[in-house]
């Protein structure tokens, strides 16, 4: 199902209205979407919960859509920050609010809050910021959430709820809830090996690192490389569009997504230098499609190696190769990855289970258990 819930606008999910729930949640600056997160979580209610979507007030700049530290960026932010909070909105109606990701006003009724990582991980790997000014950020964030009216923090894994305890968050808050996934059995029958990799943040995802992986890979003459992702490396993106070995989607839709470019991937490859969740990795499993990853933050906590998987360094373009080359060789180990990377979803991301878990904290928040 194609992710439609654009900017500015409010939509219900669910059925019956025990919980009515106000989620807060950011739209991506480039598509004006709601972000794949909360997304999963809106589609997915759990019973008797009953969301409305509520997106940013202001539109976010495209200017910061990508993590990185610069003068333009942080003035956008600062500024989008403050009108934010200054504009009051209702919160009369509801049982909850669900606020996602960096939202840190202080709510009139309990709230829950929902992230992929802390404010201290956040900084140091994705803005590089370390030393006082990144511990003060981190302390600041903990106080906020360890207010009363904030009745508990979701994080998608054990990486998460420890990079949140060490900012000071109570550790009693803290609940481990992934968003939901399901099987998707849309396999496309190709005659060729196809690698996929998903990145819009080139030197952050690695998109450099999988080009040279593909050039290590050259005696294997029908492998593809479906890359997908904005490249401003003007020398880079001239080699991906000039390289007939390569498919290249600069920003793909959704239907394109689901019907053109998952269903003709056989190995899914991130090699990324900070990535708290990586939700694209779950979604390949989920069609059973076999992951080499990098072996850093939550990536070891949904990538089983040598199971569902290779985890390397994010930089051991050796390494990288040597796993990628081993399931283009063997389609019998890759359909063996595959199963197992549908067994994890099941497992650890079906709907049912994790809904489980959500409508305890629900319930629990609003003193209803």
């Amino acid at each position: 199902m194609s992710n439609q819930l654009y900017f500015g606008q409010e939509r219900n999910f669910g059925g019956v209205k025990d919980i009515p729930c106000l989620l807060i949640a950011g739209t991506d600056p480039i598509t004006q979407k709601l972000r794949r997160g909360p997304y999963l979580r809106a589609l997915n209610p759990p019973p008797h919960v009953t969301y409305t979507i509520k997106t940013e007030r202001l539109a976010y700049p495209k200017q910061a859509a990508h993590y990185n530290f610069s003068p333009p960026r942080v003035a956008l932010n600062t500024i989008r920050f403050v009108a934010e909070h200054v504009m009051p909105f209702r919160q009369q109606g509801y049982s909850l609010i669900h606020s996602f990701f960096w939202d840190i006003e202080r709510f009139e009724i309990p709230w829950i809050h929902e992230n992929d990582q802390s404010v201290g991980q956040f900084m140091r790997d994705y803005l590089h910021i370390n030393g006082l000014v990144k511990d003060k950020a981190a302390s600041f964030f903990a106080s906020y959430l360890n207010f009363e009216l904030c009745r508990r923090v979701i994080v998608w894994s054990k990486w998460a709820m420890c990079g949140y305890i060490e900012d000071g968050v109570e550790k009693s808050k803290i609940s481990i809830i992934p968003p939901p996934f399901r099987l998707i059995g849309d396999k496309k029958d190709h005659p060729n090996c196809n690698l996929l990799f998903i990145g819009r943040d080139y030197l952050r995802k690695g998109g450099d690192t999988v080009l040279r992986v593909l050039d290590r890979l050259s005696e294997f003459e029908d492998l593809k490389l479906y890359y997908v992702g904005e490249v401003w490396d003007k020398r880079a993106l001239n080699k991906i569009t000039s390289d007939k070995r390569i498919k290249y989607y600069h920003a793909p839709t959704d239907r394109i997504m689901r019907e053109e470019i998952f269903p003709q991937a056989d190995i899914f490859i991130l090699p990324t230098r900070a990535d708290a969740f990586a939700i694209s990795v779950v979604e390949a499993m989920s069609r059973g499609i076999p992951v080499v990853a990098s072996n850093i933050c939550a990536l070891p906590e949904i990538v089983e190696d040598g199971a569902s998987g290779f985890l390397s360094e994010p930089n051991d373009v050796d390494s990288l190769a040597t796993s990628v080359s081993k399931l283009v060789e063997n389609p019998r180990l890759r359909e063996k990855f595959g199963e197992r990377s549908l067994q994890i979803v099941l497992q650890k991301f079906s709907k049912d289970k994790v809904n489980e878990k959500l409508l305890e904290v629900y319930e629990t928040a609003t003193g209803r258990r």
